[in-house]
């Protein structure tokens, strides 16, 4: 039925798009800075690692295979030990041999070495953020402060290290800082930060920030806040949240959280509360002898209470009742639309149930099916009178002609004599007796 169709739209969209979406939209953003500020801290120390890649790199790709590794290592200064090639390769001298090394063993990415080289490079000719030169002083530089931060963060986009959306986020934090915001208790680390903003008790400060960074805008701030940084169950990030509202057992409670923090907009809970108007409408115009099984089969498929709270409330909770409600009106009409056509072709039956006489020419037939399915593919089911007038018009166009009054079909239309058999003392004079009414 193509009108119920066209009006369970805003069901599918009730429960995983207005309240699981709605409340992860919201719980994303009551985490904004819980994402965002690490996000800056992860650059810096990005930068930092990157002031030094080359001597990380080649520490962490010898440490991953050093049990593979014959010592002394010639290429390493001939370090006897894990430790010394360690040491060996944190001096930035030592750079170039490291990557070399790395490269031959396959301890390194080919990226990773040609990020390394890149820096190497930056490192002997001073062009780093602060010039610095080791893990120690990159970290010194870039972390904890903000007035570097433009230096490394340009450093750091000069190396596309960054994806372009970190790289967006980082200038977000560079021109709130330049403005005057002050990051969250002033922290000066990505764990420090980050800590802080888990606290509860800074929720408040921390989607501040994320609102004048312009990681969220004012009315996601304030939606934000309405839930306070956690979802239903508790839940405080988006895969727990997921995790947590996919459970069918915890939909209601999803739902009603959405409903109780305003979380779902008024247009779209308008449209649920009209949804539910229209079913109920399409519902009505189901034939009245249909009916009671499209409710049966409803009721069978969301469970009786299930089908009653949806009926009371005027609104969706099951995130699957969309298909189910389709489901029960398709195949609930498809088997009306089939004894519908029994009955008024009387295929299946020998002839026809009061309608159109068995035996009709096929075109007639195809006819009637053709006005049928067209009927039914419209947003309401045909009216008993339209019924009748398709009828009529069959009778009219197919019906023998010269009938002799009193022999039409059952439901024949105007023209063709009374209908339930011949009048009384009808018939030809040399009828036999018992072979038909007798005339004059």
């Amino acid at each position: 039925m193509s009108y119920v169709k066209n009006n369970l739209y805003f069901i599918q969209r009730s429960k995983k798009l207005l309240t699981i979406k709605n409340i992860m939209n919201y719980i994303k953003t009551s985490n904004g800075v819980k994402k965002y500020l690490p996000i800056l801290f992860a650059i810096l120390v990005a930068v930092s690692v990157v002031g030094m890649a080359s001597s990380v790199s080649a520490e962490a790709g010898i440490a991953s295979t050093i049990t593979d590794l014959k010592f002394p290592i010639s290429e390493l200064g001939g370090c006897e030990n894990p430790g010394k090639c360690q040491a060996y390769c944190d001096s930035p001298d030592n750079m170039d041999a490291c990557l070399g090394f790395a490269e031959k063993n396959g301890l390194l990415e080919k990226k990773d070495i040609e990020l390394g080289r890149k820096v190497a490079q930056r490192v002997k000719e001073g062009k780093t953020p602060g010039q610095c030169k080791t893990k120690a002083e990159c970290e010194s530089f870039c972390t904890g402060k903000t007035e570097n931060i433009v230096e490394c963060v340009a450093f750091a986009e000069e190396l596309g290290v960054l994806p372009p959306e970190e790289l967006a986020q980082a200038k977000k934090v560079i021109e709130a800082l330049k403005a005057g915001a002050k990051l969250p208790g002033e922290c000066k680390g990505k764990e420090e930060c980050d800590n802080y903003c888990k606290e509860d008790g800074h929720f408040d400060e921390c989607i501040g920030f994320a609102e004048v960074a312009g990681f969220v805008s004012k009315e996601e701030a304030e939606m934000a806040r309405k839930v306070g940084g956690k979802g239903p169950g508790n839940c405080k990030s988006k895969d727990a949240c997921e995790n947590y509202c996919n459970d069918e057992k915890n939909s209601d409670e999803c739902f009603s959280f959405a409903m109780d923090k305003g979380l779902i907009p008024e247009e779209q809970l308008k449209e649920m509360k009209s949804g539910i108007e229209k079913m109920m409408k399409g519902l009505d115009m189901v034939p009245e002898d249909a009916r009671p099984e499209v409710e049966n089969c409803l009721k069978q498929n969301m469970g009786e209470a299930g089908y009653s709270k949806m009926i009371n409330s005027g609104v969706i909770t099951d995130k699957n009742v969309g298909s189910k409600i389709q489901g029960c009106f398709e195949n609930t009409m498809k088997d009306y639309a089939k004894k519908m056509q029994e009955k008024y072709t009387g295929e299946g039956k020998g002839g026809p149930e009061g309608g159109i006489p068995g035996g009709i020419p096929e075109e007639a037939k195809g006819e009637v099916e053709k006005i049928q399915k067209e009927m039914m593919n419209r947003k309401e089911p045909p009216s008993a009178e339209e019924i009748q007038n398709i009828k009529n018009q069959m009778m009219e166009k197919y019906a023998p002609k010269g009938i002799p009054e009193g022999y039409g079909p059952k439901d024949a239309p105007q023209g063709y004599g009374p209908q339930g058999g011949a009048p009384e003392n009808y018939g030809p004079k040399d009828i036999p007796q018992g072979y038909g009414p007798q005339g004059n």
